[in-house]
């Protein structure tokens, strides 16, 4: 079963990788959840707590719905690894010129991430479309850069064309962390203007102090079906496989396939 967590629990929950948090009963942005739990804004792909025009930033809640073929967001679970597009989406504007700020959030955190600075790169929470209404999926903490990204590909200016005008957006590369929960404590720290207390994960500490990346990969489960589960259910499928059956009966290695077949 999934671990759902109720609307009217998230102010006080704690952040738990693949967990799901509900989001309100209105269709309206006061039903967005991502903002209960990271005390961020309520919209967007950028939920930045913090002040944008001096660029202190505290965090940020990532969201994505990880379907958009021409933005394809992708997380890499096996790597740890989480590609991530900006949110200039259309012609008529300069790279860094986006309303909620996200491309120039993305700038800075690169830039410091290559100058060493990493002090001063906020934390990035990264949360997932789950299909129903406004619940979303908690992804993990990410850190910008990859170890297994260089920096002059991590953070990649591409031209993308819409309806017949060029412009430019950024393509991202983080790492999730391996860190199974975030505490509510540690967001309450963050939001009171210190990131570094106890409450903090020490993987993300890790990274901060050294720029050691401790990806939260996960090795692939081989999954079979039982014989049981492989046997046709409903009229329609068995008569799939008895064609199948027919055809291959004149094949010049039918028997043995046929006999392949008839194992399960």
């Amino acid at each position: 079963m999934d671990n759902i967590i109720k609307f009217e629990d998230l102010i006080n929950s704690n952040l738990i990788v693949e967990a799901i948090y509900e989001g309100g009963p209105k269709d309206n942005i006061s039903a967005d959840s991502i903002s209960k739990l990271l005390k961020c804004e309520n919209m967007g792909g950028f939920r930045i707590l913090g002040s944008k025009k001096t660029q202190n930033y505290k965090l940020c809640g990532i969201y994505t719905d990880l379907v958009n073929t021409d933005w394809p967001d992708m997380i890499e679970k096996e790597s740890g690894m989480f590609i991530y597009y900006g949110d200039n989406r259309s012609h008529g504007r300069e790279l860094h010129d986006t309303p909620k700020g996200g491309n120039q959030l993305l700038i800075f955190s690169f830039e410091q991430l290559h100058l060493g600075n990493r002090k001063v790169v906020p934390p990035f929470f990264v949360f997932s479309k789950s299909g129903i209404r406004r619940d979303v999926v908690f992804q993990g903490i990410a850190v910008p850069g990859h170890p297994e990204v260089n920096e002059n590909e991590d953070l990649i200016a591409i031209w993308k064309l819409k309806e017949g005008k060029r412009f430019q957006n950024y393509k991202s590369v983080f790492t999730i962390l391996d860190v199974a929960t975030i505490k509510q404590e540690w967001i309450a720290d963050i939001q009171m203007g210190n990131a570094f207390t106890p409450n903090a994960p020490k993987e993300w500490i890790q990274w901060v102090q050294t720029g050691l990346y401790k990806p939260l990969t996960a090795e692939r489960s081989v999954e079979h079906r039982s014989k049981i589960e492989q046997i046709p259910t409903s009229p329609i499928r068995l008569a799939i496989v008895e064609t199948i059956i027919e055809y291959f009966k004149s094949h010049p290695k039918g028997n043995m396939l046929l006999r392949n077949v008839q194992q399960f």
